[in-house]
């Protein structure tokens, strides 16, 4: 087993915040995954969401959380094509909307990671849901300790393919890391986000029960590519060129309550309650 920094009890509340990457993957009025904006067409999720929603042929909408919030319809998803949905291998789906969206303050893409070595990465975060209501769910984003795979799987059996592991510092209880949720990192030399991994399975965010399971986003950047490509809408990777200047993120530093501060690919999130 591992040894991870946790946080005091009591030192981690925080106002809930719209990433504003994040986005929800919703059928008939049910959250079935969640994603991250890429690009002003491409979504990144995970592929198990979409492998029975998708042979029932039923509308999908795209929930952009921004404030307020966007919906947009899905015109195609791609699943990997060695995609395995027994062991989850190459857990990874594109998603092309049928219009593109405009980048405003609180909807911005985030950048893919440059960079495969997971201890390069210095904060590491992950949007954690808690469900109030019926109905009514908040996301607090958690601070995470990553685990490499060899690690982890003393832990967990069976850890085939390109994953890594996660697991809270925070003492947050009745959450969930939901699936294809974006965890998110900085370098902490460039001042970016990047999206290191997508929640794939074991979405507990007790810190004290297993570690969630992410697909490593780096170990398919050609993919990514290539895929974006064939489609007519080609993904160039840091894709911010064309969408204006930088600006500052704010993360609330949940130890001394001052915000940490970084930047994404474009501009930044507001601190709310979102409700979907």
């Amino acid at each position: 087993s591992w040894t991870v920094p946790r946080i005091k009890e009591g030192t981690s509340a925080r106002t809930s915040e719209i990433l504003p990457w994040q986005v929800s993957v919703r059928i008939k009025g049910k959250i079935i995954c969640r994603g991250a904006i890429l690009s002003s067409w491409w979504i990144l999720s995970a592929a198990h969401c979409f492998m029975e929603d998708l042979s029932l042929n039923l509308p999908i909408e795209i929930i952009l959380h921004g404030k307020p919030s966007e919906k947009k319809k899905l015109d195609m998803v791609i699943i990997h094509e060695d995609f395995n949905s027994t062991s989850l291998r190459n857990n990874i789906a594109l998603i092309l909307l049928d219009s593109s969206i405009s980048f405003r303050e609180k909807t911005t893409p985030i950048c893919l990671p440059l960079l495969q070595d997971l201890s390069v990465w210095q904060d590491c975060w992950v949007a954690t849901w808690k469900t109030i209501m019926a109905g009514t769910a908040f996301s607090n984003p958690s601070l995470m300790a990553l685990i490499d795979r060899d690690v982890c799987s003393k832990e967990i059996q069976g850890l085939i393919g390109n994953v890594f592991c996660a697991v809270s510092k925070e003492n947050m209880e009745n959450c969930e890391v939901e699936s294809g949720s974006p965890l998110f990192c900085d370098s902490g030399s460039n001042m970016k986000w990047f999206v290191v991994g997508i929640a794939s399975w074991g979405g507990n965010c007790d810190p004290e029960a297993s570690p969630t399971v992410y697909t490593a986003v780096f170990s398919y950047l050609d993919w990514i590519q290539k895929a974006t490509a064939q489609e007519g809408k080609p993904f160039i990777p840091e894709g911010a060129d064309d969408i204006g200047p930088y600006t500052q993120v704010f993360i609330p530093d949940s130890v001394s309550g001052s915000p940490l501060f970084s930047m994404t690919c474009a501009i930044a999130p507001v601190l709310t309650i979102i409700y979907v």
